[in-house]
Order: structure tokens, then C-alpha cells, then sequence
């Protein structure tokens, strides 16, 4: 069903006020759809933050732990007939490992925490200090060693 003149209008209309508003919603919201696009990369060399963090150490970490509270969650259920205080507190541990896993593309904090990781550090340059040392080290060397020739 088509849109009359009068209701296209009342929409760009409120289009505008939006994105006068909250800028960034609005960039978000594809008029020619008239649907919420995903953010792309443009938008996080911009500035603004992504509305998900992704990094394969991340997804792995949440795989892992829907698969855990998976687990925890079935182990609570089929606890639940002998043992059901144990089978409770399995089948929400388990939930909650899921609800965890489900958030964790959002939580900045973490998920910056578990991008990729930084390589080691190198050993810290050694100081004039420790130059010296060796330097001295070699010297006595030399020494020794132009002593016995």
C-alpha cells in the first residue's frame, strides 16, 4: 500500500528532526530502505564506536562459552530429578555462561581486553650502564686471552 503525499511528507519530515537530533542515529538510518543499517568501517575511522566488536579471539571466546553453558545448562536439566539444588544452580550457571557469551560483542571493556594479542615484548635494551659491564667483560677477555697467546 502506497503512502499518500501528505504521510511521505509527515516522514521526511520526522527523517530530519531525527537526524538533527542524534546525528548519529540518523547516518545510521537508511532512507532509501527505510531501514537501520549496520555501521561500516567508515564509520569507526571516523571516531564513533562500533556497535560490535569483532576479533576471531572474541568470537572463539564466545563459542566456547555458549558451548560451556550449553553443557552446564544440560547437566542442570538432567541433574535436576536426583539431585535438584545441584541441577538448579548447573542450569543457571549455564544460562548464564549463554547470557555472557551473547553480550560479549558488546561489552567494549572485554572485548577490547580479548583482541588479538599483543605480541611479547623484546628484551629491554641494555642501559650504558650494563654497556659498560659488558663492555669491561670483553675487555678482560681480550686480556686473558691476549695474556695466554
Amino acid at each position: 500500500m502506497a503512502l499518500s503525499d501528505y504521510e511521505k511528507q509527515i516522514l521526511e519530515q520526522m527523517e530530519r528532526q531525527l537526524r538533527a537530533e542524534d546525528p548519529e542515529l540518523g547516518s545510521a538510518f537508511d532512507s532509501t530502505t527505510g531501514s537501520f543499517s549496520a555501521p561500516s568501517d567508515t564509520d569507526s575511522q571516523s571516531g564513533s564506536s562500533p556497535r560490535f566488536y569483532s576479533s576471531p579471539r572474541l568470537w572463539a571466546t564466545v563459542f566456547v562459552s555458549i558451548l560451556l553453558g550449553l553443557t552446564l545448562l544440560l547437566a542442570g536439566v538432567s541433574l535436576f530429578h536426583t539431585y535438584t539444588i545441584l541441577g538448579v544452580i548447573l542450569a543457571v550457571c549455564g544460562f548464564l555462561a549463554m547470557l555472557f557469551a551473547v553480550t560479549l560483542p558488546l561489552n567494549k571493556k572485554l572485548a577490547v581486553k580479548l583482541k588479538a594479542r599483543k605480541p611479547h615484548q623484546k628484551q629491554p635494551q641494555p642501559t650504558a650502564t650494563q654497556q659498560s659491564f659488558m663492555q669491561r667483560q670483553e675487555e678482560k677477555w681480550d686480556r686473558r686471552k691476549g695474556r695466554s697467546n
